[in-house]
C-alpha cells in the first residue's frame, strides 16, 4: 500500500508531535521530582498536564469560534478595535 506524499507528511507530523509530548511530559516530571519532594512533584505534576489539557480544549474551541465568525460581520468592530482608517 503507497501512502500519498501528504498521508505520509501528517502521519510523520502526528508522530513526531506524540515523541515530542511524552518527551516533555517525562522532562517535566524529572525536572519536578529534582526540585519538589515525592509527592508534591506528583500532584505539581498532574495539576499542570491538567492545565495544558484546558489550554489544548481552550485554543481548540477558540479556533472552532474564529473560523466560525464570518469576517464581514466583524469587519467594524475590528476597525473600531485597532481604530483603523477607512
Amino acid at each position: 500500500m503507497k501512502l500519498p506524499l501528504s498521508g505520509f507528511v501528517d502521519y510523520f507530523r502526528y508522530v513526531l508531535v506524540h515523541v515530542i509530548t511524552v518527551l516533555f511530559e517525562y522532562f517535566l516530571c524529572r525536572y519536578l521530582e529534582s526540585i519538589l519532594k515525592g509527592c508534591e512533584a506528583r500532584s505539581t505534576y498532574l495539576q499542570l498536564i491538567q492545565r495544558i489539557a484546558e489550554l489544548h480544549s481552550l485554543n481548540s474551541n477558540h479556533l472552532r469560534v474564529f473560523l466560525e465568525v464570518n469576517p464581514r460581520e466583524v469587519e467594524p468592530l475590528l476597525i473600531e478595535i485597532f481604530d483603523l482608517k477607512q
